[in-house]
């Protein structure tokens, strides 16, 4: 499971939400002062893999969880210029590749529209990828090879939203362009599109297994809002939905997607193509995203990342 918007209250399903699995199970790395630490899940074995006097952001899993990918300042002077590299190492620690995400060529033309690394990461089981804001609307997504040679290539989008476990990316296409209407890709080709000028596709999530893509679809004057499901690039379920559901916290899970707010959660039900109330216990995941939180604390941690990601 994961959240991508920030949580006012957390529900359990026990059907959806796996309660039975540990809160301990697994493993995480994270940033501490300018090293890169790994350790058990519940704290224990922890290891220094990388120690060195450059500041460090964002380590990742691989999608397998035999690698780490993190970040470091790329170079400001001098082309060709980088606005940061990614350094991917095995889990003892052993430099296997790098990538910078260049801003300029040898020779000075400028590379991409990216202002700066914002996000980065697996694009999939061996790629790499940075996003950075392009435009005021616009993220270019650039997916780099780990062999410190490829410029990249990628999607310039809005509201970009990866899923590493099978390298697809899903994007809003540019929404200053209304002669298009507005339209949905999937590693460039587009799998969502409503001709209404006035229409607006919003907050994309990937379940994690990457089956289904949601995003709510609203269209003015009317305010009229729809929740979208796509598997396999169509469409399997478009239902009208309230604000409040627009506005609530998503949540990712194996195969679905919860929708909570204050005064109520709903879950979409793949076999049903519908909307399900969900019992409201924010005691499991409460309680996990707590004894979490006092790992890194303990280890004075910070950017943490877990594997294996929760269904």
């Amino acid at each position: 499971m994961r959240v991508r918007v920030g949580a006012a209250l957390i529900v359990a399903w026990p059907c959806l939400f796996l309660s039975g699995i540990s809160a301990a199970a697994g493993k995480v790395v994270f940033v501490r002062d300018h090293q890169i630490v790994a350790a058990e899940a519940d704290g224990s074995n922890m290891r220094v893999l990388v120690d060195d006097s450059a500041p460090k952001y964002a380590p990742k899993w691989s999608p397998d969880g035999s690698r780490i990918v993190y970040r470091i300042d790329g170079r400001s002077t001098g082309d060709p210029t980088s606005h940061a590299i990614l350094v991917v190492i095995d889990e003892q620690g052993r430099r296997i590749g790098s990538a910078p995400v260049f801003s300029s060529e040898a020779d000075g033309t400028m590379v991409g529209g990216m202002r700066f690394v914002a996000n980065s990461g697996w694009h999939n089981a061996s790629n790499l990828f940075a996003a950075g804001p392009a435009s005021s609307v616009l993220v270019e997504y650039r997916i780099l090879q780990p062999t410190g040679t490829d410029l990249g290539h990628g999607y310039f989008g809005a509201e970009i939203e990866e899923c590493p476990a099978k390298g697809q990316v899903a994007y809003r296409t540019d929404p200053r362009d209304q002669s298009r209407g507005a339209e949905i890709e999937i590693n460039d080709s587009v799998v969502f599109s409503n001709k209404n000028r006035n229409a607006d596709l919003t907050h994309l999530h990937w379940s994690s297994n990457c089956e289904r893509l949601m995003f709510f679809e609203s269209e003015e004057p009317d305010s009229n809002h729809a929740l979208v499901v796509l598997r396999s690039k169509a469409v399997e379920a478009k239902l009208p939905v309230s604000a409040d559901i627009v506005r609530s916290t998503v949540y990712e899970l194996k195969d679905s997607f919860v929708f909570s707010s204050e005064s109520s959660a709903v879950s979409y039900d793949p076999p049903t193509r519908s909307l399900r109330p969900v019992p409201k216990s924010s005691q499991t995941f409460q309680a996990r995203a707590a004894e979490r939180q006092a790992v890194i604390d303990r280890l004075h941690g910070k950017s943490p990342d877990w594997w294996p990601r929760e269904e």
